[in-house]
């Protein structure tokens, strides 16, 4: 801990042009009241490891410039690979000699922090010359350290995820300890995964900053795995070929998908058995209406009658709405539209309070957290109360604990959409709270792999939620059952203690959602033509 107060940070680059990132970072500090960026740390690259040989080298730079053009017509990220002169900036600039270090130098200048907004760090005698010492990324899995280029070789092995790790280096010591590690969704090509690590990992970066200067507190070091391994390098030509022609040929086979009319399409099953012992190799579809797709089931018993609310997703202005269905033994009948606003909706949680039925569906395109109230089941819903404006969440899922009201939910706070890495957790007395305080640790888990809401189980004291896995390029590949072990305003913990993987039947492509009550399990998967589904839950 340190006294709140003015930052002054140096950032050390390892190019003589200014990033993107650095950039941003620059003016974002200018922006705040109690954070100055008052010197660039300028010092050659160190020798890197480049692609080998001449027909390598032309590979990857060939390689580069098709996703560069590419990028470029990516509203979101155009500018990524821009570089700027340092003079642009208007701070004082301190050239870093390798071979003849000055700490010294660097001490004249006061620094608070040192930050590495690229792939180097300092070299240790000159992380001391900042009073709390050097912050730096790592940009790669720490078990499985891939090295550079940054955010290629996830993209080449078809991950499901990218990691980085942002990591605080002692002023004093050569010790470390690490602050933040995320997961994000891999990209389908390199450059464009690259641009949304960077986004991902330095919003973070900012959030840290400005926290330690406005309460003089770092966040709490997480359990640490790191492992030193040398970067693995640039591709190969054989590498870079490979992957051009893996890159090309998922192109083709979507353009291709969708031209046959075979694109990728939703559908809900429901099976008369609780979720612990459910055969869903039993389950039975609910048929998706022309021209729409269904999704994200919750089901409900009402005067002995069962019950489905879904998202509705009509595919022709690409929006959703909530329908509702009644289960009968073998098929389902389709009741109606239950809610229809003039933005999409989906993932029609249920809750009871009060006596009353409530529904939180998700608004992310109205950038709201919002209930209504059931005042004519199963069809008659009004607007409650907007719980939280002026934010991406999605998939919120609210329930009781401890006396207190928790709200689960997923957010984008880079608007960038990208929405299901971070998962938040917030608490409030009421459901109808004004005022939801933010769990200690948010975002309580930040992993693509289980980040995102899926549906949540409950069985008498006992809470589950299930969770969504993101694939390679691919929007709910799969789904687990996490058991819920400790929640409070300081922690929260989970386990898994089944998977739900989409080998329901060949054609299959992923499933992302299960909900279960009263004897009833339904649960969504994901296909490029309309197929009778089957799964197992596989603990």
């Amino acid at each position: 801990m340190t006294s709140p107060g003015h930052l002054r940070i140096g950032l050390w680059l390892d190019e003589p042009r200014v990033s993107q990132q650095a950039y941003s970072l620059v003016e974002w500090a200018h922006a705040q009241p109690n954070v100055d960026v008052i010197a660039l740390l300028v010092a050659p690259p160190q020798q890197t490891v480049r692609p080998d040989g001449v027909v390598s080298t032309a590979l990857f730079r060939a390689l580069s410039a098709i996703e560069t053009a590419q990028l470029g017509r990516n509203a979101r990220y155009r500018d990524h690979l821009k570089t700027f002169d340092p003079k642009t900036l208007g701070i004082e600039t301190a050239a870093v000699a390798r071979d003849s270090l000055d700490p010294a130098a660097l001490q004249g200048l006061k620094l608070d922090l040192i930050v590495c907004p690229g792939t180097e760090l300092p070299p240790a005698p000159l992380r001391s010359c900042a009073r709390l010492g050097t912050l730096a990324f790592e940009w790669a899995d720490a078990l499985h350290r891939k090295g550079l280029p940054i955010g290629f070789w996830e993209v080449f092995e078809r991950q499901d995820t990218t990691a980085f790790a942002l990591r605080r280096f002692d002023a004093q010591s050569t010790s470390s300890e690490l602050l933040l590690r995320g997961q994000v969704p891999t990209r389908h090509y390199y450059l464009l995964n690259r641009a949304a690590l960077f986004d991902k990992a330095h919003h973070h970066l900012r959030v840290v900053l400005s926290r330690l200067a406005s309460t003089g507190r770092w966040p709490n070091p997480q359990a640490s795995s790191r492992i030193d391994r040398p970067p693995r390098g640039y591709p190969s030509a054989a590498q870079s070929l490979a992957y051009l022609r893996r890159h090309f040929a998922a192109m083709i086979h979507k353009k291709l998908a969708k031209l046959r009319g075979r694109d990728a399409h939703w559908q809900v099953s429901f099976v008369r058995s609780d979720w612990r012992d459910a055969a869903l190799q039993q389950a039975r579809p609910i048929d998706n209406p022309p021209g729409r797709y269904l999704a994200d089931p919750f089901v409900i018993r009402r005067t002995g009658r069962d019950y489905c609310f879904v998202e509705d997703f009509d595919c022709a202005p690409q929006r959703g709405a909530i329908s509702a269905y009644e289960l009968g033994a073998e098929r389902a009948e389709r009741v109606g539209i239950a809610i229809d606003e003039p933005f999409h909706m989906s993932f029609p949680f249920l809750f009871e309070h009060g006596g009353a039925l409530f529904m939180c569906p998700e608004t992310s395109a109205n950038r709201d957290i919002r209930v209504y109230r059931c005042v004519d089941f199963p069809l008659g819903w009004k607007l409650e109360k907007i719980l939280m404006s002026g934010l991406s969440a999605v998939d919120t899922m609210l329930f009781e604990h401890g006396a207190r009201w928790w709200m689960l939910t997923t957010i984008d706070p880079t608007q960038s959409g990208e929405i299901c890495s971070e998962l938040h957790v917030f608490s409030a007395d009421s459901p109808f709270a004004d005022h939801w305080t933010p769990h200690a640790k948010n975002p309580v888990l930040f992993d693509a792999a289980c980040g995102r809401n899926g549906g949540l189980l409950v069985d008498g004291n006992d809470i589950f939620r299930v969770s969504q896995r993101q694939g390679f390029d691919r929007y709910g590949k799969a789904s687990q059952i996490n058991q819920i072990t400790a929640l409070n305003d300081e922690v929260y913990d989970e386990r898994c203690i089944a998977r739900i993987e989409p080998t329901f039947k060949p054609g299959l492509l992923g499933t992302h959602h299960l909900h279960s009550r009263d004897g009833i399990t339904v649960f969504d998967s994901l296909a490029e033509a309309t197929v009778r589904t089957h799964a197992t839950v596989r603990p």
